[in-house]
């Protein structure tokens, strides 16, 4: 089950089931269709960290922080590459 939640309200106003043969990276997809997310901050974990699910975010006009389990030197390619994939 792959769930959005407002921090302030502390409340669910979105889910979608992760189907058994799949992955929160197909479903967090389907979720971010699914809800008004403008001007606000989306986190998601290290398993959503997708160009896919940044470039949803953005052309809802929110905001994302992902957070990962990264090397140094991974976590700094990584970076990188989003920034050039973003700024182009």
């Amino acid at each position: 089950m792959v769930s959005a939640w407002a921090v302030e309200s502390g409340i669910v106003f979105g889910q979608i089931r992760v189907t058994e043969k799949s992955n929160e990276i197909t479903a967090i997809p389907k979720l971010l269709d699914a809800i008004e997310i403008k001007g606000n901050i989306i986190t998601i974990d290290a398993m959503g960290c997708q160009k896919e699910i940044a470039k949803i975010i953005t052309e809802k006009q929110a905001d994302f922080i992902f957070s990962g389990c990264f090397c140094f030197s991974m976590f700094f390619t990584f970076f990188q590459r989003f920034y050039r994939f973003f700024s182009s």
